[in-house]
């Protein structure tokens, strides 16, 4: 039934509150990407998680993190593959009046991918870059009509394993 088999593990959690702060929703997960074949290829893992602040109807901002890394312990040598994605979220939105609603979207990240070898010491291989993706949007809900306009910029060397950026020729 389109399930998928996954090992790993999975948490969520919400607190709400009733003065400053609606509610903090918190997520957050672990699970194995690819098993260790003993020879060559390591335990890769894919972890991280999201903390999203909604602090009324009109304003919410979240805190996303993720990482695959490898176990090089799991084999005797090896290079050690790893990728951290960090972002950062914002909703604004403002009733104008009962049929018209404006705001904002915005979203903004960096990522870190490196390949190091697991027994060497000089500092390993690496890219580093950025992206952001900022809208205005507008709701004219009488007509049932959104508008979005929007530019998103995404930096040349910005890799997510969660979500695909540019295609790459590893050979």
């Amino acid at each position: 039934d389109n399930t998928w088999r996954m090992q790993g593990a999975k948490m969520n959690f919400g607190i709400e509150f009733g003065n400053y702060i609606n509610l903090i929703d918190v997520k957050g997960f672990i699970t194995r990407q690819r098993p260790t074949d003993g020879i060559i290829e390591p335990e890769r893992l894919y972890g991280g998680g999201k903390v999203k602040i909604k602090q009324s109807d009109n304003l919410t901002i979240g805190l996303n993190s993720v990482n695959v890394f490898d176990l090089t312990e799991t084999i005797q040598d090896s290079i050690q593959f790893k990728n951290n994605v960090h972002t950062f979220d914002l909703l604004y939105s403002k009733n104008i009046n009962k049929t018209t609603n404006i705001g904002m979207k915005s979203e903004a990240g960096i990522s870190g991918t490196s390949y190091s070898n697991y027994n060497d010491t000089r500092a390993p291989e690496s890219l580093r870059d950025w992206f952001y993706d900022i809208a205005l949007v507008s709701h004219l809900k009488n007509k049932n009509l959104k508008i979005q306009l929007g530019y998103k910029d995404v930096g040349a060397d910005f890799l997510s394993s969660g979500a695909q950026t540019r295609r790459i020729d590893y050979s």
